[in-house]
């Protein structure tokens, strides 16, 4: 059974049903205006949605094009293609320069990255990954010889800062920063360097945490509680909700 409409082209159509359904609006509002802003609010959706997808990278959309279902369901899936990894990429980014706490604290920068960045903007400055893990420490994971990054989507959201156990450090290298500190440094050491942080923590009487907070970051430090022994530091991006201490 025909419909309402006649059988007309698109326009007309459209016209007939606003004039069928809305007889005041259409009396009120002349056609070729009413037609020009229907025309501009469909571009502008058209335009909302090519820009959504225009905003992720392309290295992340190379990820999500080559990562299955199951790869990002699970968690820890080592993604092994070519594209997404460099296993020769093992060049210290962080090790054996002096690392700037000022620039972590108040900009979020560190060797030339910083947090907020996308993927495609991390692997212009430091190549590649060693090794990509999905869904691994919250996000997805960047690993390089001396650093390890970890992603909310496209967007970088922490950098930890660790002495990894294949990591070979003579005395002269290592991870160091400003003002003497390295990962050798105690909790003391660095509250005397740094000043008393936004906040202090503590996990299961195991480690201690010193947080030192901006409005678009978080510099968190990492004790071991028996011995003092730094055991990391974690470079984190703010965002809506608490920040997580690891």
């Amino acid at each position: 059974k025909p419909g309402p409409y006649p059988a007309l082209n698109g326009e007309m159509a459209l016209r007939y049903h606003i004039s069928h359904h809305w007889p005041a609006a259409s009396a009120v509002i002349p056609w070729a205006h009413l037609r020009s802003r229907i025309y501009f609010l469909l571009l502008g959706l058209l335009f909302s949605l090519v820009s959504g997808q225009c905003s992720e990278s392309a290295f992340y959309r190379l990820f999500l094009s080559l990562a299955t279902t199951n790869d990002l369901e699970r968690l820890g899936v080592a993604m092994t293609s070519p594209s997404l990894t460099d296993t020769n990429n093992s060049f210290p980014k962080i090790e054996g320069i002096t690392n700037s706490l000022s620039a972590m604290k108040e900009r979020g920068e560190v060797a030339g990255i910083r947090v907020g960045m996308s993927m495609s903007d991390v692997v212009t400055q430091w190549g590649k990954p060693s090794q990509l893990l999905a869904r691994c420490l919250g996000g997805h994971r960047f690993d390089y010889s001396d650093v390890t990054l970890i992603f909310h989507g496209d967007v970088l959201w922490e950098v930890f800062i660790w002495e990894k156990p294949s990591m070979v450090q003579p005395s002269s290298r290592g991870i160091h920063f400003e003002q003497g500190l390295s990962l050798r440094s105690s909790l003391q050491d660095c509250v005397h360097v740094l000043g008393e942080p936004t906040r202090r923590n503590r996990w299961r009487d195991a480690v201690d945490y010193l947080v030192y907070e901006s409005a678009q970051q978080a510099l968190i430090f990492a004790f071991e509680d028996d011995s003092g022994r730094m055991l990391r530091v974690v470079l984190q991006k703010r965002g809506d909700g608490p920040f997580r201490i690891h």
